[in-house]
């Protein structure tokens, strides 16, 4: 992420948003109650943001490292739909 965020490499993009991070899931046996909780099922594989500028995608792991290559039809794709700029979460 630091790389991305700081941009010093041409080959890098810019990270146009302040701060972001993948978030870990926490292994519970139990769901939370109530109205404010928000839970996901935990599935194995990965967790990746997507970084959309232009027409360049980054996809990254947790861990920083760059996975655009391997999961290339999921860069193109992201293109497509973003229109120009976003950032997406991508857990596979």
């Amino acid at each position: 992420m630091e790389e991305i965020e700081g941009g010093d490499d041409e080959k890098v993009i810019r990270n146009p948003f302040d701060r972001a991070g993948v978030q870990l899931c926490k292994l519970v046996h139990t769901v939370p109650e109530g109205e404010n909780w928000l839970y996901e099922l935990k599935y194995d594989g990965y967790r990746i943001m997507a970084f959309v500028e232009g027409n360049s995608v980054r996809l990254i792991t947790r861990n920083n490292n760059d996975y655009t290559d391997r999961f290339g039809a999921v860069a193109s794709t992201l293109l497509d739909m973003a229109a120009g700029r976003a950032m997406v979460l991508v857990v596979r």
